[in-house]
């Protein structure tokens, strides 16, 4: 979902084909993050126009729904499925800058809400995000802006620790 249209896609990976299936409700564009939740649905979260928006894809009817709001803009940003079921929203950037911030959410499915958890150390964008075997997140690279426009690649990374909420270099 996303890109040039608001129209979902679904890929078979038997046949290695794709096919339409329903429409966001808002049109997200680039630097969203789709995500398999543990009871099939997934979460399309934040993008270049939908900053704050957040949906659920139910493949069962093929429709997208509104869920609760993002508690701060997000694109560029990673989305991460904890073992607990819970996803991790880290970093990112406010495309209207655009500026990269170091706010990290968690979405709970089974309330349908976001709540705001420890920021990363570094603010960063266009970063990647790895859940590793002890359930802790390795956060790495990315891109740190300086100025509105302007920003240095980073090497740096931080591990997220979804027991208490905190990232750590």
């Amino acid at each position: 979902a996303g890109w040039d249209s608001n129209k979902g896609e679904l890929y078979d990976p038997a046949s290695g084909t794709f096919s339409e299936t329903g429409s966001t409700i808002n049109y997200h564009r680039q630097g969203v993050t789709a995500t398999l939740l543990n009871d099939g649905k997934v979460l399309i979260a934040g993008g270049v126009n939908a900053q704050k928006i957040a949906e659920i894809y139910n493949p069962e009817t093929g429709m997208f729904s509104l869920t609760d709001s993002l508690k701060n803009v997000h694109c560029y940003h990673t989305a991460t499925l904890l073992p607990d079921g819970r996803v991790l929203i880290a970093g990112g950037q406010d495309n209207n800058g655009p500026q990269t911030h170091a706010v990290a959410e968690i979405y709970d499915p089974q309330s349908g809400k976001f709540t705001l958890t420890g920021n990363l150390q570094v603010d960063r964008s266009g970063h990647t995000a790895t859940l590793l075997p002890n359930g802790k997140v390795l956060i790495t690279g990315g891109i740190h802006t300086t100025t509105p426009g302007s920003g240095n690649y980073l090497n740096s990374c931080e591990i997220y620790d979804p027991s208490n909420g905190t990232f750590m270099l």
